[in-house]
């Protein structure tokens, strides 16, 4: 049904590389699925997760604005910034949200959140920006 509303969130790593570099794949994956076990905790209700390349997620949220969706998504942002994810690797995130738009096709909504989480990297990381 195209008259109820939904939103996504895509969810990147910030510098994750530098994760990698310094303390190897091993942690790197461990930091990876600590992420997902989060992201199991905190989206529980009316939502899919996804891993979307990498070190992205994408949270299908139904039933939720963008406004909601990017409360959502700032509020699971300080969890991650304030819980240590792995004993010495501190972490940060960068998000992007987007409603679904009626008639829009899912490759333009997710290009939308896309661009969205682009801007939230260009603007400095750790931060949410609403598409």
């Amino acid at each position: 049904n195209h008259d109820k509303v939904a939103s996504i969130i895509l969810l990147d790593l910030d510098h994750f590389k530098k994760v990698n570099d310094k303390y190897g794949h091993i942690k790197g994956d461990e930091v990876l699925v600590r992420i997902a076990d989060l992201l199991f905790c905190y989206f529980t209700k009316n939502t899919f997760i996804y891993r979307y390349g990498g070190e992205e997620f994408l949270i299908l949220c139904l039933d939720k604005t963008k406004e909601e969706a990017n409360l959502m998504a700032d509020e699971f942002r300080k969890n991650v910034k304030n819980s240590l994810i792995n004993d010495e690797v501190d972490l940060t995130i960068s998000l992007g949200v987007a409603e679904y738009i009626k008639e829009e096709s899912v490759d333009d909504w997710i290009h939308r959140v896309d661009l969205a989480l682009y801007q939230a990297k260009n603007e400095g990381r750790d931060r949410v920006v609403q598409a």
